[in-house]
């Protein structure tokens, strides 16, 4: 898809040895480009009745159907179409022949449409508190959700009797049921709702040494906000020696590219209890990482807000999941799904590399 010759000098950039670089085609990142990419493909299928078993939002495409040789038929028509116009498809990204496939947060099949593992995987991470500081973390993110769970109380009886003075800490089996019970409810209506794609995002995020976490809510019809994904991931060796406020940015372009297909089309309110992410937009990077990092946020439509941390429980419990987790454990838990966003100048230096 090209680019305007008048649009070409905004995407302006500057290499390393100062000279000037433009693209002619359409990059990634510009705030126009998921809307002028679903146009197109909006476009070239919107005859239904070649393409009746598709689907399509922005860049995710769908072909189903009830047999095989019909589905070849589609595919093979989706795909010819999709030469001819000049797009290609990523091969990391394809998926051909399954039985169930992940489409915008639902896990779709023959029998069912049912949520997405990845939307709430947190939760089931979520272990017994082994002191009663972990177990105070804990009770304060169910107590955000409690005005949704029938009879909170009397299904958080065992867990508070441990807070109490004088008592042992033992985790019993008592403690657990209500714990799982709790667990259930997160991930279930009326609290976990689906991704409405004609509605705005809501982004509560928070990070430690330990790890990262994020939930990401819409308002419903009642005008309270639902979750919609819970998100937690370790941190590695590395980012573990972060700083605070790069740890809470980090958290943030992790929540952002878990839902980017819908955080670059819709805006998106971002809660932080962190002052310098408060300001993100007059953060200047003091390294290549950080500039990096703000590059890849700065491509969304953010409004951020400031919310004290005794506040900001749900996340704050989610990115301290890992404390005593094993190396094995925080490596199974790193975000293997983000990938490292690729600034102009890097681009740049991959580019003369390869050519020398």
């Amino acid at each position: 898809m090209g680019l305007d010759e008048k649009s070409r000098d905004l995407t302006t950039f500057m290499g390393p040895d100062g000279r000037r670089w433009r693209y002619t085609p359409c990059p990634m990142g510009l705030n126009n480009s998921p809307s002028q990419l679903n146009l197109i493909l909006s476009n070239i299928f919107s005859d239904k009745s070649r393409f009746h078993s598709l689907a399509c939002y922005v860049d995710d495409l769908l072909v189903y159907s009830n047999d095989w040789d019909s589905h070849m038929q589609q595919l093979e028509l989706t795909l010819r179409t999709l030469h001819e116009n000049d797009i290609s498809c990523s091969p990391t990204k394809t998926e051909i022949a399954y039985s169930e496939v992940e489409y915008l947060g639902h896990r779709l099949s023959a029998d069912s449409v049912r949520v997405s593992e990845k939307r709430i995987e947190a939760i089931g991470k979520i272990l017994p508190p082994k002191n009663i500081k972990a177990l105070q973390r804990l009770l304060g993110m169910f107590d955000y959700w409690k005005k949704y769970i029938e009879s909170y109380s009397k299904h958080t009886y065992n867990m508070r009797q441990l807070l109490k003075k004088d008592v042992p800490f033992v985790w019993t089996k008592q403690c657990q049921a209500e714990l799982d019970h709790l667990k259930q409810c997160l991930v279930n209506d009326p609290i976990l709702k689906p991704i409405d794609p004609n509605r705005d995002i809501v982004i509560c995020t928070d990070a430690s040494i330990y790890g990262t976490g994020f939930t990401i809510c819409q308002a419903d019809d009642d005008g309270m906000l639902h979750a919609v994904r819970y998100g937690s991931y370790a941190t590695t060796p590395a980012q573990s020696n972060y700083s605070a406020d790069d740890l809470e940015a980090l958290a943030l372009q992790f929540a952002l590219r878990s839902v980017e297909w819908l955080a670059q089309c819709r805006h998106v309110t971002v809660m932080t209890d962190n002052s310098h992410v408060l300001h993100i937009a007059d953060w200047r990077p003091q390294n290549p990482r950080q500039r990096r990092m703000l590059t890849d946020i700065m491509r969304y439509n953010l409004t951020v807000k400031y919310i004290r941390g005794c506040k900001n429980v749900m996340p704050d419990c989610l990115s301290r999941l890992f404390p005593d987790a094993r190396h094995e454990e925080r490596k199974n838990n790193e975000p293997k799904f983000i990938h490292i966003f690729i600034s102009p100048e890097q681009k740049y230096l991959v580019a003369k590399k390869n050519e020398t």
